[in-house]
């Protein structure tokens, strides 16, 4: 595979940071609707390098304004305060770092894991995986956030079943993202 997807992924990457609610998903449906992206590997890489260009323009969003553009990078300054104030404050170099190295040993993992996945995978049938990974997070949901946490799983659910049934793209739903943070950076709530 060629460097076409990821230079297109660093490119919408890089418009996407700057805006609160774009997820890596919804930039690359963006850049596949502008340009073509075929190939499941190319679509795959496209994805990956918006998300760590988003993560990285968050996290320069936020020492350059002062304001998160997700939820991450807010934690971030909750725990770095005023430290990370400035666009070469020593805070900033060494977060700029640390995802140089977690983006290195990510795609190492990714690598090994996914060889490693690929061949059990081959021997456990798809439907009972399946019905664990439901089974699996609903306990979570349910353990970590009580009756009222299942209660929106099981609403986020239906409303993510509806785009397959009338035939559109999921990527409509990024407005549950988009429309409160906009709200919420106006000041309308």
């Amino acid at each position: 595979m060629g460097p076409w997807p990821g230079l297109k992924g660093v490119v919408t990457g890089c418009i996407a940071g700057w805006f609160p609610g774009i997820t890596a998903t919804a930039g690359a449906s963006l850049a596949s609707a502008v340009s073509k992206e075929r190939d499941p590997a190319g679509f795959i890489s496209l994805t990956a390098s918006i998300g760590t260009v988003t993560s990285v323009f968050s996290v320069v969003t936020l020492s350059v304004s002062g304001s998160g553009r997700s939820g991450t990078s807010l934690v971030v300054k909750e725990i770095i305060g005023d430290g990370l104030a400035g666009f070469c404050s020593d805070a900033f170099i060494l977060i700029l770092f640390s995802i140089a190295a977690a983006s290195a040993l990510g795609y190492a993992i990714t690598i090994a894991a996914g060889r490693l996945m690929s061949r059990i995978v081959d021997t456990v049938p798809a439907e009972p995986l399946a019905d664990g990974a439901l089974v699996l997070m609903s306990a979570l949901v349910l353990l970590l956030t009580g009756p009222w946490g299942l209660a929106i799983l099981a609403v986020s659910a239906f409303v993510g079943m509806l785009p397959q049934r009338f035939g559109v793209a999921r990527v409509c739903l990024a407005s549950c993202l988009l429309i409160p943070a906009i709200m919420t950076q106006t000041g309308i709530v």
